[in-house]
């Protein structure tokens, strides 16, 4: 006997229907980047790349806790991974182990003169210890393998004004804001810009 034919839009509304249905389904799984690492890494223990991303999300969340009990699970399947180690200094850091952290970066640098991520980092080690010459050095050499970098210029802008050369610090906030308006203490930044100007050449 011949097949019965259903007509076109029974076949679309059954396909929307179990795209619905799959979607529901793994909806929970995808809803946040929280989420989606935790169910990978939970799913698959030996990968690694699971365990840092989760970390990195965690890290993300402010938990600080799991973030570093995933980095030693992803440091015990690759402990030279470069973001493993970045995000190891990140943590010391956050939890206010300011030369564990320095120790890390210096020898992320040492291994890679141009990993710009971590002389970022070393420059707001050195901004947030009153060091600006060395602070100013470590964005600089940022800014030349990543002249992108918003939160560079960012801090680039911060040390100047506190070496009392205005108008770099001025050019630097100014390219900060316009590279990225939503830059990490966006509205200090934009308040210190604007005292700048209003001081004049300098």
């Amino acid at each position: 006997p011949s097949r019965v034919r259903q007509p076109a839009w029974v076949v679309a509304a059954l396909v929307a229907l179990l795209l619905a249905a799959l979607s529901f389904r793994h909806g929970p799984v995808y809803a946040s980047d929280l989420a989606l690492w935790s169910h990978a890494a939970r799913s698959n223990p030996a990968s690694g790349r699971a365990a840092l991303n989760l970390a990195n999300a965690l890290l993300e969340a402010g938990d600080l806790s799991g973030a570093r009990a995933w980095l030693d699970r992803a440091a015990a399947i690759d402990p030279e991974d470069r973001l493993l180690r970045l995000n190891r200094a990140v943590v010391a850091a956050e939890t206010g182990d300011a030369a564990g952290a320095r120790a890390i970066l210096e020898r992320l640098v040492t291994d890679d003169p141009v990993y710009w991520p971590a002389q970022l980092r070393l420059g707001h080690l050195e901004l947030e210890a009153g060091r600006d010459d060395a602070a100013a050095l470590r964005y600089e050499a940022t800014l030349r393998v990543h002249g992108l970098s918003a939160e560079a210029w960012a801090g680039l802008g911060v040390a100047r004004e506190r070496q009392g050369r205005r108008a770099d610090a001025r050019a630097a906030l100014a390219r900060a804001l316009t590279l990225d308006p939503g830059v990490q203490n966006a509205d200090a930044l934009r308040a210190l810009l604007r005292r700048l100007e209003a001081e004049g050449p300098g």
